[in-house]
């Protein structure tokens, strides 16, 4: 039997008496332990599949010596400050399970390799790399440290940081008491990679001493990422090269630059006070180690022939000034194109046209886009996808053309064009464009798309529902049309009502595509329950329970939206779980300030709520107050002529209930 009490859960399927996990015990009737993968400090770690969503998952399983050492309360507060981290670098923690005694976390499942297999196979990669992963690893570091209260990792080793299929870092396996201002801290570290201080606090613990005192902050997780980074570069431990007093550049074999081991270096300071002393601070190092090398080389010069070097060096200064700039813009740019195309993976639609736009407009760009044509031409086409994902066709179309203007043997551009103007209704031109997309190789699945796309524009569903399914069919390993063939597939059944269909088109599409385009099909999915909903008043049960997966998904990750967190208290609110619908509510209110929607939805919670008890025990202020909350929120919107569902049923019921006198305002 499952049962749900809060944030603690009782799981189902068998487990080992130690609660160790077996491979097939089921937690919630959701996650399924598949193996063994990992041990840490503080648990151990586990492969899981996630039955309904069928994506796999990690479990870590928190050891009982550290779990009895936090209260109820503590473990709560835990979850709930590893559930809220969202950052690119980081694992994200979709649930914590508690089960008697036993504590685990579920998590997203990194597909990659830990630095600590790269190096056991003595795996050397680039300076370039290296760089790179260091600064991702940083920009996580920064994140965390700055939350409030902060959060600090505390188990930064090799083993811990991933490095997935697409070359990003991810950050995984925290150790349990994060907080910076927690009453009791934990004892667990790892040798090699753990902080002296952190050590230090570790002893005390041990023999019974004041370990409090031993203050833990962000520079010990500097420390740990410094030593982790030595050894991926050098093989070495801190403690071998301090016992030959070297410095990371004196190692011999080491094939990095001086300034870049040197930033290393003082990331493994001894004493905290001489370490960077946030994470911002080292990445600024990173990023500018270059210009320091070169300042040190002109003071070598300097220092050898000084007068003969003024007017040289003044000449000198003004080109490496400007040559400097140009070198940090093109950085700058670079960085910026690759958040642009990560905001495009994360279907941040707006966020894209936004940046996009001023990276086109920014005049300290201008040089740098006429050097890279097919840089500038994916530009307009990532804010081109944008505007046509909102059904902004005469926008996208401006910025298709723009693209293909930069770029004219382009078929994957010429398509899209093609189906922004068959969907604006202009087929005749949509036309003309596939005719000429056929003269730079575009396929015949590329074909099929466009022309059930036309089809789709005439309401000529049956025959668009045909030509979806062929080029889906002749997609091959093309997931993005692939992709697009089963989206608009769905789409079609949609529009014919077909909502059974539609569902099972979305989750064929989920089990053959990638990772990336999981959000747009669980969030069509979602939304099509919600249309099952409002058509035909309830779900059923096996509905409802997918549903519930999926709006989890969605308010859990990086990309959610208003609509998701209404549409799943809606989804709560018809199956009269009224209290899981206020507290999704609730959270969604700390991230929505100024949203109407939100104390509307709640409006209607406490309306339900107060209707399903005895007329003697209903109690309307609750219901009063955010009616109120929700109708200053909306004034605005109504004084532009807007109109909406919930507003619309709660001023209904408020009017009743004051003619009732069950409110007085």
């Amino acid at each position: 039997m499952e049962r749900r009490t809060g944030n603690s859960f009782q799981g189902s399927g068998h487990a080992q008496d130690s609660g160790k996990l077996q491979p097939g015990y089921v937690c919630l009737g959701t996650y399924e332990v598949v193996r063994k993968i990992g041990e840490g400090t503080v648990g151990d770690l586990y492969l899981g599949r996630h039955r309904r969503l069928g994506k796999p998952i990690a479990i870590k399983e928190i050891k009982s010596e550290y779990v009895s050492q936090l209260a109820p309360e503590d473990l709560k507060r835990e979850a709930d400050i590893l559930k809220n981290l969202k950052n690119r670098y980081i694992t994200q923690v979709y649930d914590f399970v508690q089960n008697g005694s036993d504590v685990y976390t579920v998590m997203d499942y990194v597909d990659g390799n830990s630095m600590q297999e790269y190096i056991d196979h003595r795996v050397r990669f680039r300076e370039a790399d290296i760089v790179r992963f260091l600064r991702e690893s940083l920009e996580a570091l920064d994140y965390l440290h700055t939350r409030r209260p902060p959060v600090f990792h505390r188990d930064i080793k090799p083993a811990n940081i991933m490095i997935d299929r697409n070359g990003d870092v991810c950050l995984i396996d925290f150790n349990i008491s994060l907080r910076a201002n927690m009453e009791h801290e934990m004892s667990g570290y790892t040798e090699g990679y753990a902080s002296p201080e952190q050590i230090h606090q570790g002893e005390l613990y041990d023999r019974g001493g004041n370990y409090m005192s031993v203050r833990i902050d962000g520079r010990s997780d500097i420390y740990s990422l410094g030593a982790s980074f030595l050894a991926l570069m050098t093989g070495q431990k801190v403690r071998d090269i301090r016992a030959r007093r070297q410095r990371v550049w004196q190692i011999p074999g080491n094939i990095y630059s001086e300034q870049l081991c040197r930033v290393i270096d003082r990331a493994i300071e001894e004493n905290p006070r001489k370490r960077f002393q946030s994470a911002a601070d080292m990445r600024k190092a990173l990023d500018t180690m270059w210009l320091r090398d070169r300042e040190y080389r002109s003071l070598r010069r300097g220092q050898t022939i000084y007068t003969a070097v003024f007017l040289v060096a003044f000449a000198a200064g003004v080109f490496l000034f400007f040559y400097g700039t140009m070198q940090r813009k093109s950085e700058e740019f670079q960085n910026r194109y690759s958040r642009l195309k990560e905001l495009t993976d994360e279907n941040s639609y707006d966020d894209v046209i936004s940046e996009g736009t001023d990276i086109l407009n920014d005049r300290d760009y201008t040089r740098i886009l006429s050097r890279n044509p097919q840089e500038e031409a994916d530009i307009y086409y990532m804010i081109a996808d944008s505007y046509f994902s909102q059904d902004d066709y005469n926008n996208a179309i401006t910025f298709y053309r723009k693209a293909i203007e930069l770029k004219t043997d382009n078929s994957d551009c010429y398509r899209d064009l093609a189906i922004a103007f068959a969907r604006n209704g202009q087929r005749t031109e949509a036309e003309k464009i596939i005719a000429k997309a056929n003269q730079y190789g575009l396929g015949s699945a590329d074909t099929d798309l466009v022309d059930a796309e036309i089809d789709y524009g005439k309401k000529n569903y049956a025959n668009a529902e045909k030509k979806f399914r062929k080029a889906a069919n002749l997609a091959g390993e093309d997931e993005d049309l692939h992709f697009r063939a089963l989206y608009y597939l769905a789409k079609v059944y949609e529009k014919e009502g077909d909502y059974a269909g539609e569902i099972d088109t979305l989750e064929e599409a989920r089990k053959t595509v990638g990772e990336k385009y999981s959000l747009p099909l669980l969030r069509k999915e979602g939304a099509a329950y919600y249309s099952i909903l409002k058509k035909d008043g309830e779900l059923s049960d096996t509905d409802t329970r997918r549903a519930y997966d999926v709006y989890q998904v969605l308010v859990n990750g990086s990309g959610q939206t208003l609509e998701d967190w209404t549409n799943f208290a809606t989804l709560l609110l018809a199956k009269e779980d009224y209290d899981n619908a206020a507290k999704v509510l609730d959270e969604a209110a700390e991230k929505y300030k100024t949203a109407y929607q939100i104390p509307a939805k709640m409006a209607l919670v406490e309306l339900y709520r107060q209707s399903a008890l005895p007329s003697e025990n209903q109690d309307y202020s609750k219901f009063d107050e955010v009616y109120h909350c929700a109708e200053k929120l909306f004034a605005d919107e109504e004084q532009a002529g807007q109109s909406d569902e919930d507003m619309h049923d709660i001023e209904t019921a408020h009017q009743k209930l004051l003619s009732a006198k069950r409110v007085y305002s």
